[in-house]
């Protein structure tokens, strides 16, 4: 046995003797040596054959092998943690992947949203857009007129300006093919610059129908008009959205309010011959209904088109109603007027007041008298008041004077058959409407065109040393004399 076998047993008998045993090595070695010393006494004949004794096999522990086996347990535990790291990583890398690519799509399909069938190229957008547009040619007591239109609904319904077909003896529209039909005038609304008309037709395309409401400054644009004449038909110009909900008064000769439109502007190139015609996003929806520019040597690049979403409401009642039942059912603007013309007037001001017009009233210190300021493109002009001969040279033969005791808008005539006509008088100072201050005619104008027709304003005035306070009911702009 060799020496760790010994200290192995040495450690055995230590360990039974600690726990008061018999060490079963000991026993073994006295029962070896007796049985030796009788078998050395007994006879030779009483001997028993030797016997080879079996192997003794010694259980040990071997620490080169267990050195061996931890190493290997330690290596697939090494190994283990590494695969669980590595799925880890490629769980979050994946993880990473899957949201980038779903914010893409995400992205894509908001995009897709808003964006949703726009056309590659203006060429595309043009040859889409092309077949829902028609030209118009108008015949009126006063000569031959060319217009644009928008194709409403495959069998025939057509919207315009209200402009361009008013008056109209005879309608044709002609369709980007070459056909043309005769139309009818259903109706229309000219506060709104909107109308309708009707061909005898079948088949043809109809315009996709959008909103202004989600477009923005920037956007790009189309439009597709009949400028000049009938042989520029189809003709396409493009641009950008310039401004939105731009607001256009337009006034009659005595300066009263005659409309109130808010308008999509664009410096897409607007010619005589494109109202009435569309005004298309990029996705080839119309959005609007081109109907006036801003033209003179120094303008360029302010075109202006109705929002489908104003007047819609307006066009569908017609077409289901051949008229409109429901004056208040949306519009540019609402129509309602007060049916005051008047001006701005300064406390302690005096006026020199002939016909329609005022003129403010100053003394020159240098000429030692009253003068008149009289506006011109270079500035205000001082007219004496006493040269009657220098007035007249100015149209100003009949005049009277008027010096305001109160900041507002004076009235100088009403509208016959408005309630205004009765409720208000020559020379009243109009303070305040709703408790709004009327410092300037522009405030009066703006809080009407909010209003419906039918509507009461309450007016704060000064009359006759008083201030008191009127409920006037609203007309209808349409019902203004000129």
């Amino acid at each position: 046995m060799d020496e760790k076998n010994t200290n192995f047993e040495n450690q055995n008998t230590e360990e039974a003797a600690e726990t008061n045993e018999p060490n079963d090595s000991v026993k073994q070695d006295e029962v070896s040596v007796t049985e030796k010393a009788e078998e050395q006494n007994a006879p030779v004949s009483a001997q028993p054959e030797t016997e080879i004794p079996a192997p003794t096999v010694v259980y040990r522990w071997d620490y080169n092998e267990q050195a061996r086996v931890d190493r290997s347990r330690s290596s697939k535990r090494k190994n283990s943690g590494k695969a669980l790291y590595a799925a880890i990583l490629a769980s979050i890398f994946l993880l990473t992947v899957f949201l980038l690519v779903g914010a893409m799509f995400l992205g894509s399909f908001v995009n897709s949203r808003k964006d949703d069938d726009a056309y590659a190229s203006l060429s595309d957008l043009y040859d889409a857009c092309l077949p829902s547009y028609v030209a118009i040619s108008t015949v009126t007591s006063s000569g031959e007129g060319t217009g644009s239109g928008i194709i409403l609904t495959s069998d025939g319904y057509i919207a315009t300006n209200y402009h361009v077909v008013e008056n109209a003896k005879t309608i044709r529209a002609i369709t980007s093919d070459g056909q043309s039909y005769d139309a009818e005038f259903i109706n229309g609304d000219e506060l709104n610059d909107v109308a309708v008309l009707k061909v005898e037709a079948h088949n043809l395309k109809a315009a996709k129908i959008g909103t202004s409401e989600n477009s923005r400054v920037g956007d790009q644009v189309i439009a597709i008009g009949t400028p000049h004449s009938i042989d520029y038909q189809g003709t396409m110009t493009s641009g950008y959205i310039s401004a939105l909900n731009r607001r256009f008064v337009e006034q009659n000769e005595n300066g009263t309010v005659k409309k109130v439109l808010y308008l999509i502007q664009t410096d897409t190139s607007v010619n005589p011959g494109n109202s009435g015609g569309p005004l298309f996003n990029r996705n080839g929806e119309v959005i609007g209904i081109v109907t006036l520019k801003i033209a003179g040597a120094n303008y360029e690049g302010l075109g202006f088109a109705i929002p489908m979403e104003s007047v819609m409401p307006l066009i569908n009642d017609i077409m289901r109603n051949g008229e409109i039942t429901d004056p208040d059912a949306g519009g540019a603007n609402h129509g309602a007027a007060l049916g005051v013309s008047g001006f701005d007037a300064v406390k302690d001001t005096k006026y020199l007041l002939s016909g329609s017009y005022h003129f403010e009233v100053v003394f020159d210190e240098e000429l030692g008298e009253d003068c008149l300021l009289y506006p011109s493109i270079y500035g205000d002009i001082k007219l004496p008041i006493r040269d009657e001969a220098v007035l007249a040279e100015y149209n100003i033969t009949e005049y009277t004077f008027f010096t305001a005791e109160h900041t507002g808008v004076v009235v100088i005539s009403t509208t016959e058959n408005f309630d205004s006509a009765k409720k208000l008088k020559l020379y009243d100072i109009i303070l305040t409407a709703d408790g709004l201050p009327c410092t300037q005619t522009t405030t009066l104008r703006a809080l009407v065109s909010t209003k419906k027709i039918g509507e009461e304003i309450k007016l704060e005035i000064f009359r006759d040393g008083e201030i008191r306070t009127v409920n006037v009911k609203l007309g209808a702009s349409a019902d203004m004399t000129d």
